[in-house]
């Protein structure tokens, strides 16, 4: 009963938000699926294949538009769905570390947060969650028995799952290995059992990520387990103008202020990807390694700050003068974001005092923060890049708010 009262939560108050906002479906991500769904490619453009986007969500996207069709009702029900099981895994990996009253607590507190909500159903974020909490859900119980080899395996799928959605996440499997080894080690458990378990683990994602890599090797000719817009936003987020315009606007930015220059001229994405690592290299030779140090640390900053960045909404550019079209965000979309953010942050802060002799917890709570944090500190960063972490704050959230209710 717990958990089918916050997965209902969840679902009422995203598919609420809807109806309020009414947001609509048009990213990169829906033109994949659409190109899947009507010309059996995946492509931008609807002839010519692409490695913009790493699969699995446009994937996903064309199969829901098949069975149940492409009206705007169908996708708000599908992530909505998402969302709320997305609560629900919240709760119950907030069970196992801290027991039945802080999981209420945090799924609730899942639920109810606007700006996740918003972003679970505009954006990819809560597909992305979905893998990893389901992936961080399996893995605790391989660390409780690692014996239970198919889980092991279970997990390495489901993070697999994560990194085809977005392939930032690929630094947070790489840390729970180094994790659960770690743990074992401190706590004199026998790390056979755990070294096979892992070894499983990375065997299944590896190889659910190979036919991404075989896919780039048949349409580009080379093997490739990316995707384009990576290095594309290595190379705006360290431009030497970069933080000219963030975090006023976004990055991305950079890109139509100094277009066409910017761009590479290959028409190859496989070339064009290179290129933009070639020049982006050179870039970080040019800028020097304390400079780069520290404009990573300011996106850091950036990445979980209380305010929403960028600061204004970026709505495109003039297609006379080039220049950013402004548009200030609303105060009361500053506040929907900054008030339910500075709640978690306080109470979360409590809930790590009371648990400050639990030195794994921080560990594990800090490793999982700069996984997630280190490939925005290289490449880009907004508010929203940070919402599939989230859990990490509403966990620890959960625990603070416990601790001062009068028991």
């Amino acid at each position: 009963m717990l958990f089918l009262f916050i997965f209902s939560c969840a679902f009422i108050i995203r598919l609420s938000d809807c109806f309020i906002r009414n947001p609509t479906f048009e990213s990169d991500f829906f033109l994949l699926a659409q190109n899947i769904l009507h010309h059996g490619i995946y492509s931008l453009d609807g002839i010519h294949p692409t490695m913009y986007r790493t699969p699995l969500y446009p994937l996903m996207l064309s199969f829901i538009s098949f069975l149940f069709g492409t009206k705007t009702i169908v996708f708000i029900i599908f992530t909505a769905c998402i969302g709320a099981c997305n609560a629900l895994l919240c709760a119950q990996l907030s069970y196992k570390i801290f027991g039945r009253k802080t999981a209420l607590i945090s799924g609730i507190v899942y639920a109810a947060i606007p700006y996740l909500a918003w972003q679970e159903i505009t954006s990819e974020s809560g597909f992305l969650s979905i893998w990893i909490l389901a992936g961080l859900n399996v893995l605790w119980i391989v660390w409780e028995k690692p014996e239970k080899i198919p889980l092991a395996a279970g997990a390495g799928i489901l993070f697999a799952f994560a990194y085809l959605t977005r392939p930032t996440i690929a630094f947070v499997p790489i840390f729970m290995g180094i994790f659960i080894i770690s743990a074992a080690i401190a706590m004199k458990k026998s790390i056979q059992k755990y070294l096979i378990a892992l070894a499983i683990f990375f065997i299944f994602f590896t190889s659910c990520i190979i036919p991404w890599a075989v896919y780039n090797k048949k349409s580009f000719g080379h093997y490739y387990a990316g995707q384009i817009a990576f290095w594309e936003t290595v190379y705006a987020g360290n431009h030497p103008k970069a933080f000219d315009v963030y975090p006023n606007y976004s990055f991305d930015n950079l890109f139509p202020l100094k277009a066409p220059a910017m761009w590479p001229h290959e028409t190859d994405e496989y070339k064009q990807t290179q290129s933009f690592k070639k020049i982006s290299l050179e870039q970080f030779k040019e800028i020097g390694a304390l400079r780069i140090t520290v404009n990573s640390l300011k996106k850091f900053a950036y990445l979980w700050s209380p305010r929403l960045t960028p600061y204004h909404s970026r709505v495109g550019n003039s297609p006379d003068t080039r220049k950013t079209l402004d548009t200030n965000r609303t105060l009361a979309e500053n506040l929907i974001f900054s008030i339910p953010y500075i709640l978690l942050i306080v109470f979360g802060g409590i809930g790590l005092w009371g648990e400050g002799k639990q030195r794994w917890l921080i560990f594990l709570t800090c490793g999982l923060i700069l996984s997630f944090s280190l490939p925005y500190m290289i490449t880009t960063v907004c508010s929203r890049y940070a919402v599939p972490a989230y859990f990490i704050l509403i966990i620890w959230a959960g625990r603070g708010i416990q601790t001062v209710l009068p028991k």
